[in-house]
Order: structure tokens, then sequence, then C-alpha cells
């Protein structure tokens, strides 16, 4: 059975939508419409320190100026909202406890100065299979003390287990993407108030917003985090390609 096509833009309500969105939107709107598929705007409010309030009606007021009005948003809604990243926090959590429990993830508690104070030491430091044991994490602290840092509220990221042998990459016919050996991706919540930071909510969104077949690859180290929460919901991978160069498969 072949998918529908959903094509997603994804901005940051932090100022005004520039030209680069708008080519971004450009393609992925002609693209949904070329294979009958839906263009979706979603809003990455996550960042909250740099929220501009008057941003998100700026933009979807742009997107209908230049008649590219998206199929789902907060506006139009959809059958996969909520359309904004604020309030997806509950499904955020519920995904970070299942990598969690299933021993595919952990907390780290490394405060940022002992993290410069490692890459000081190593330009080339990566939290990863090799370094983590030498981390303050949940794999090198004793149950009770990780127990007494999360009642404490204690500042935390969880972090993509990933295997010491793994080599993240997709299908052998990849359009772009190939293979990386990735740092331990931090999913979340690095921040003070518990928001699920700027990489979680991408990642559980292409599980939960069913986008599919082909999906715009703008930045390596997303993807990689992209396909390791798809491999826990059993789904394949959508084809990632950079914008500019994304084409269907024969």
């Amino acid at each position: 059975m072949v998918q529908k096509v959903r094509v997603r833009f994804a901005p940051s309500p932090t100022g005004g939508l520039h030209l680069g969105g708008v080519r971004t939107v450009l393609y992925n709107y002609l693209f949904a419409r070329q294979h009958g598929g839906d263009f979706i705007l979603r809003i990455e409010d996550t960042d909250r320190s740099r929220f501009v309030p008057e941003a998100e009606q700026y933009i979807m007021d742009c997107l209908a100026w230049c008649g590219l009005p998206p199929d789902e948003s907060p506006l139009h809604g959809g059958a996969y909202g909520p359309y904004r990243q604020s309030e997806r926090k509950t499904l955020y959590k519920q995904y970070a406890d299942q990598l969690i429990e299933k021993g595919l993830a952990y907390y780290a508690f490394d405060k940022p100065g002992e993290l410069e104070a490692k890459r000081a030491e190593s330009p080339n430091f990566q939290y990863n299979h090799a370094s983590r044991s030498l981390m303050k994490n949940s794999l090198t602290l004793g149950v009770v003390e990780v127990k007494q840092l999360l009642d404490t509220n204690t500042p935390y990221v969880i972090r993509i287990k990933m295997p010491a042998d793994e080599e993240t990459g997709q299908r052998p016919d990849d359009l772009a993407l190939l293979r990386l050996r990735p740092a331990e991706i931090a999913i979340g919540p690095p921040r003070s108030d518990r928001d699920p930071g700027d990489r979680f909510p991408l990642e559980v969104g292409e599980e939960t917003d069913r986008h599919a077949p082909v999906e715009p690859l703008h930045h390596l180290p997303l993807a990689v985090g992209r396909f390791m929460v798809l491999r826990l919901g059993r789904r394949s991978p959508p084809d990632h390609a950079p914008a500019k160069m994304r084409r269907t498969r024969r």
C-alpha cells in the first residue's frame, strides 16, 4: 500500500518569515500538490526565551498572501494535532518514558560547565558509547542516587543510548543520507521549565504526524534522532533529502 505524501514546514515563531522559509514552503507545497498529498504547518514554539507572540499569526498571514495555504495547521486544524509543539508536552513525556523503560535511553545529569570542561580537554569530544561511562548519568550512578536527583528536580537531558556498533543510516537506496556514527542524541528536557527542547519534538513528530514517504532533511544530526524514534515505533523511516535535492523514487 502506497503511503500518502505528507510534508511539513515547521517554523519557529521568533520573528518574521524570511525568503528562505518561503522557498521551503514553496517546495513542500508544490511537492504535496504534485503527488496528491498534504502540506502541514507546525509551529516549533519550544524556545520560549525567543518566542514572539505575534510571529505565528504573521507567518500564517504571509503564507496566505503568497497563496500557499497549509492543509493542516493551528488555524486549519487536522487529524494529527495539536500543531503547536508547546501543546504536545504530554505526548513527548510519554515517548521519553518509553525510551527509558526499554533501556534505549538514559538520564544525563552533567552540568554545562562539566561538558565544556570535557570539550576543552578534547576538541573532538562527543557524548557517546565510549564516553558515557565517564560521565554523570543513570548508567554510571546508582538507582537510589538517580531517584534522588530526579526527586529534587535536578536538571537533566535524556540521551538515546546508541549501541557501540550502531551505524545509523537508511536503506541502501537512500536519497541523501548515507551513514553517520553519531554522538548520543540529547532529546530533552534541557531547560529549567521542562520544555521538551528542540530535537525531541521533531523526532516524535515523525512518528505521530505520519509524515511519509519523503521528508526534507536540513540537519543531519536531527535526522539520526528521528530514525531512532521511528525505529522504536516500528515504522520505516521516510525518505529524506535536502529540499533542493528532493525527488521521487522511481
